[in-house]
């Protein structure tokens, strides 16, 4: 095997991820891998997982790992910002409990879209219907109404059907209308704007007094707005004009009408609808054809509504299953990318994950790779302290931060920027939580430069006891002790 991918190996690893100059690549390193090939196939692959674990002189134990977890990290919330506002609909439609957090949001919506798909069966009149039964078989089942409906109109007179077209026109011209009611907030508010409104007193003090009374001898009775509210809607043409001549002073009425007309157009349409079903059945004079193909009609139009009922509880169930499974394959990837990097073991070599307030190094003879595995971690203004960083060590920060060389009054707020703070007890890595260009990172008053325990709610700090700056050095987004 030539030796040209084991030189692409070392020059590829060695351009990962650089924040600042430096390539982690070393004379001393790539000797050392070089030394031990001797052109067999094993002898090539020993090199390679040499250079890919990170173990040679020169490279950071376990680097590659510990990246390729953290973009697993960020595949996942790169997948719940995408998707956020797919889940968020789901939870609308589906009347799941909306939470802000994507995983809970996630869960409800597919319960709930499962629920929905078993309630629209359940609760429908179809009662040999199986929950489970599915959809393809369902609209073969429809198909029995959609036969008894038609064998029923091809029974009827040619003037029956004439009429069923009536009827029909009328059913669909009611669900138009009750599409198009006013909700129960617009019911309230125009009921609650004619109460309150002092120009419509008098038009109401004269709609609760009986048309032609004598004011002598009954007394008047202002009619409350909810009562006109009702009256309007089912009354009649004369009616209406009626409550119109008496309110037509109202500043308000506009807003009343405009409710109060949705529920009237629903009231005219179901009458209508009505109207054209005595007229159908009235053609009944020797038989009950006509009584009986509405009955046939109105199975077909139930069983009708149930299937899309039931396929739009389908496709919510499909969108969410699919939403539902690749998010899984975005987890499942951190979860083995973060079980590699736990599962890393080389001789000599410590990965310490920075959870807690202090991480101290472990000793002389280790080299000690500090890392944060939940990478909120570094995001809340928290304060670690590691009391033996020395030669050899490091701490990967991955990808996503620009070391800024400067002050921290030099920061860049289109950055999530890093700095080095010379401090009491010993160096300070200072990592922005996000862009804030260091607006808010204070300094103790008793020490320039310093930043205190919790100094800042926008920044996290690193504390390497008994390190001077001139031993501390950044690359590849790494910072090393040298």
């Amino acid at each position: 095997m030539s030796l040209q991918p084991l030189k692409m190996a070392l020059v590829g690893d060695a351009s990962t991820r650089t924040d600042t100059v430096g390539t982690g690549f070393s004379a001393e390193g790539a000797a050392a891998v070089i030394a031990n090939v001797d052109g067999t196939s094993a002898s090539v692959a020993a090199a390679l997982e040499s250079i890919n674990t990170g173990i040679l002189p020169g490279q950071v134990p376990a680097l590659a790992l510990i990246n390729a977890a953290a973009d697993a990290d960020v595949a996942v919330t790169t997948f719940q910002t995408e998707n956020k506002a797919a889940v968020d609909a789901l939870v609308a439609t589906l009347k799941a409990p909306a939470n802000s957090d994507f995983d809970i949001a996630l869960g409800s919506a597919e319960t709930y879209a499962s629920n929905a798909r078993v309630q629209t069966v359940i609760t429908s009149d179809k009662t040999t219907v199986s929950a489970g039964t599915d959809t393809t078989v369902l609209a073969a089942q429809g198909k029995v109404y959609d036969k008894a409906e038609s064998d029923a109109l091809a029974g009827l007179s040619s003037e029956q059907r004439a009429l069923v077209g009536s009827y029909k026109s009328a059913v669909a011209a009611e669900a138009k209308a009750e599409a198009g009611q006013a909700t129960d907030a617009e019911e309230a508010a125009a009921v609650a704007g004619l109460d309150e409104d002092p120009t419509a007193e008098v038009g109401l003090a004269k709609l609760g007094t009986p048309a032609g009374a004598d004011p002598d001898t009954v007394p008047a009775v202002s009619a409350t707005a909810q009562e006109v509210y009702d009256r309007y809607v089912n009354g009649s043409t004369a009616d209406r004009s009626a409550i119109e001549t008496a309110l037509k002073g109202s500043e308000y009425y506009a807003s009343f009408k405009a409710a109060a007309a949705k529920d009237a157009a629903y009231a005219d349409a179901t009458k209508a609808t009505g109207a054209a079903e005595d007229k159908l059945t009235d053609t009944d004079t020797t038989n009950t054809k006509a009584a009986d193909y509405l009955v046939t009609l109105s199975d077909k139009t139930l069983y009708s509504e149930f299937l899309t009922k039931v396929v739009a509880a389908d496709a919510n169930v499909a969108a969410v299953k699919a939403i539902v499974d690749a998010y899984a394959v975005k987890v499942d990837a951190a979860d083995t990318a973060h079980q590699a990097v736990e599962d890393f073991s080389a001789a000599d070599v410590n990965i310490a994950s920075l959870d807690g307030s202090n991480t101290p190094g472990t000793g002389d003879t280790v080299k000690d790779v500090f890392y944060f595995a939940d990478k909120t971690a570094a995001n809340v203004s928290a304060d670690f302290k590691i009391d033996n960083f020395k030669a050899g060590d490091s701490i990967v920060l991955a990808s996503g931060y620009a070391f800024n060389n400067g002050a921290l009054t030099s920061g860049d707020g289109n950055k999530v920027e890093f700095f080095l703070v010379k401090g009491d007890d010993g160096v300070q890595l200072v990592l922005e939580t996000a862009k804030y260009g260091s607006s808010d990172i204070t300094t103790q008053d008793a020490t320039t430069g310093v930043i205190g325990a919790n100094g800042s709610d926008h920044a996290t700090v690193i504390t390497l006891t008994g390190v001077t700056a001139d031993h501390v050095s950044v690359a590849n987004g790494v910072v090393s002790y040298v």
